[in-house]
């Protein structure tokens, strides 16, 4: 009874969602409600070829993540999925439900971790929101620009919504040891609002590039750490390039 209860904490109302489900009961989790000022068969273009043209004219701003389509057989419903880490760590099931109204586009997306986590430092809303944000928002879409009104965001208890989060990744082969400190230090800062990290950046990327070289803490890392960046924020600056969410 009481782990049906936890469970059950870490939900939110379903109706009007096709949501992917997760092995893990208690998992992060975030559903969005958006107005796009398309027809529902562009909005749905857009999203598989931002999904087509990854690493040819488009990637994921969001720390670079690798889309793939799970089943794109129905017009009204999109099935996806986002890894990320080395060798594809970490995975994330996200729905998209597509629906007419008028001259718009309601689109209903649900993204949920398939691995125990609480924080997840806004990953899920922003393995929706990555592919169908338009150039107001700071994105760059693949085929056709629309404008994007998102009406209702619910994220599970400690998940995160924050839109800086999402666009830390300027260039899609912009990699470095360093490079990749910097972008966890942005989205940890930007999703827990604060100024910023409590040493200089400098001192604490020297230090931490160095201790990431050890090969015997890679592997300890991998040994002991489920989810490091949303089982604990605390530890999301020290993760290396190939563990990140």
């Amino acid at each position: 009874m009481l782990w049906v209860l936890v469970a059950a904490s870490f939900s939110v109302p379903t109706k009007g969602f096709s949501c992917p489900g997760s092995a893990f009961p208690v998992h992060a989790s975030t559903k969005v409600e958006a107005i796009a000022s398309a027809s529902c068969a562009v909005v749905r273009n857009e999203i598989l070829s931002r999904v087509a043209k990854q690493g040819q004219g488009w990637h994921d701003p969001h720390n670079n993540g690798s889309y793939s389509v799970i089943d794109a057989s129905r017009e009204d419903i999109l099935e996806l999925k986002r890894t990320t880490g080395w060798p594809g760590l970490f995975t994330d099931k996200l729905n998209f439900v597509l629906e007419a109204e008028n001259a718009v586009c309601v689109v209903r997306g649900c993204s949920e971790s398939q691995v125990f986590s609480v924080s997840d430092m806004s990953t899920n809303y922003c393995n929706l929101r990555m592919l169908y944000c338009g150039k107001s928002d700071g994105c760059r879409p693949v085929v056709t620009d629309f404008t994007v009104t998102e009406r209702v965001v619910m994220p599970s208890i400690g998940a995160g919504t924050n839109k800086n989060a999402c666009l830390v990744v300027a260039h899609s082969n912009d990699y470095s040891p360093s490079r990749n400190l910097e972008w966890l230090f942005i989205a940890r800062d930007a999703d827990l609002g604060a100024k910023g990290a409590f040493l200089p950046f400098s001192i604490l990327r020297d230090a931490l590039v160095a201790l990431l070289r050890s090969p015997f803490l890679k592997r300890l890392a991998l040994a002991l750490v489920v989810d490091s960046c949303r089982f604990s924020e605390l530890l999301a600056p020290f993760s290396p390039s190939w563990y990140r969410c």
